[in-house]
């Protein structure tokens, strides 16, 4: 993408600098009919490329093409074709720095061996989903990195589905997740990214990966929906289920409720399984806007199971909302490809008994029961190390 649009913009550049030249006298160009000033000739010239002031250039660019329509139309097809290669470019940049600051939270420590013992603390139900994903006797899962395909539509009244595919990457125990997602609008390119890290949810959707769309992050209907994603998404990384911030509550034989509490923000969710043990679907009460006084039924309905690197994981689903007015399945996916940990661990080990008592003492815990707890003091040893995680 780097090389199309340095390409594409050294094009662009050409292309004023035949206007440049034209101004001036310095080539005859024929084919321009239309006189240019010396003026414009300066500015057709003056193309930046420092990328904060490239949609202004380009939006100049083209009001000077619009001036000279006759002579200067083709010049648009190369605008658009820089705009898309910038706005590709900001939105992988967007990415890739929230992606680094997620993997920050990779610990050092090696991973923890999954066994028949480590599963007594879990529910019979969550038991047998671990049995059946073939988690047990591997070493616990610290990231997962995979891509999916599928079409979503973003209103109940549409009737078109907009095909779509995505990346994403989960890391635990860091509890978190970024999520990109690329489709196009009546033929323009829109670009998704919904992150949730250290607690904090946020999701951004632009036009040509520049122009937003939508920009919502950090206030807390946002963070607790994106920690019930998050919460829903460890069917793809079972051995996340043994975590010390999730709490299981059985409910009856074929399903079992969590709650997870991490760095300030706490919500829960319902998992069902079939009696061998595979999901079926996670259901769970959601915001689905910042502006909704209260959360809507969320339902992720698992139709179809894959294994991934000897693991079975759900790969085929549809998310849908409840809304007042009815189902509004919004979202049809499938995971064509899973790798997990595949990035170094990075930071020192921390010992899990100790971020485990962390949790116990932590203010908001327990505040789903009911109960209140005075404000923790600042936290003391690994220090920086363990404020990575919570």
């Amino acid at each position: 993408m780097k090389i199309a649009l340095i390409l594409v913009s050294t094009l662009h550049a050409v292309i004023h600098g035949l206007g440049f030249a034209k101004a001036f006298q310095w080539l005859p160009l024929p084919q321009r009919t239309l006189p240019i000033s010396r003026p414009a000739g300066i500015e057709l010239a003056a193309f930046r490329y420092w990328w904060v002031l490239a949609v202004l250039a380009l939006t100049s660019s083209q009001l000077l093409i619009f001036s000279s329509w006759s002579s200067a139309k083709y010049g648009t097809i190369v605008n658009v074709g820089v705009l898309v290669g910038l706005g590709s470019w900001a939105f992988e940049r967007k990415w890739n720095r929230l992606r680094d600051d997620l993997l920050q939270d990779i610990p050092g420590h090696d991973p923890v061996m999954i066994t028949e013992e480590s599963l007594r603390p879990l529910p019979c139900p969550v038991q047998n989903w671990l049995r059946w994903s073939g988690m047990v006797g591997r070493s616990e899962i610290i990231s997962l990195t995979m891509k999916q395909k599928g079409s979503l539509r973003l209103k109940p009244e549409a009737t078109q589905w907009l095909p779509c595919e995505s990346e994403q990457l989960i890391v635990t125990p860091g509890q978190g997740f970024v999520w990109k997602v690329r489709t196009r609008m009546k033929g323009l390119p829109v670009l998704g990214i919904d992150s949730f890290n250290k607690g904090k949810g946020s999701t951004w959707i632009g036009l040509f990966g520049l122009i937003p769309i939508a920009n919502v992050a950090g206030d807390s209907k946002t963070n607790q929906a994106a920690l019930q994603r998050f919460l829903g998404e460890i069917a793809w990384v079972p051995s996340a289920a043994l975590h010390p911030s999730i709490v299981w509550k059985e409910r009856d034989e074929f399903s079992a409720e969590a709650t997870m509490t991490w760095a300030g923000t706490q919500g829960s969710a319902v998992f069902y399984f079939r009696p061998d043990g595979e999901p079926s679907g996670i259901v769970a009460q959601r915001f689905k806007d910042v502006h909704d006084e209260k959360p809507l039924e969320w339902v992720a309905d698992m139709i179809a199971s894959r294994e991934f690197a000897g693991l079975r994981i759900p790969a085929r689903l549809k998310v849908t909302w409840m809304l007042p007015s009815g189902p509004f399945t919004w979202y049809e996916f499938e995971i064509v490809e899973a790798r997990y940990d595949e990035f170094k661990r990075t930071h020192p080990w921390i010992p899990m008994d100790w971020y485990r008592a962390q949790i116990e003492s932590h203010p908001l815990k327990g505040c789903c029961q009911g109960e209140s707890r005075q404000a923790s003091k600042p936290w003391t040893g690994p220090g920086e190390a363990f404020r990575r995680f919570f």
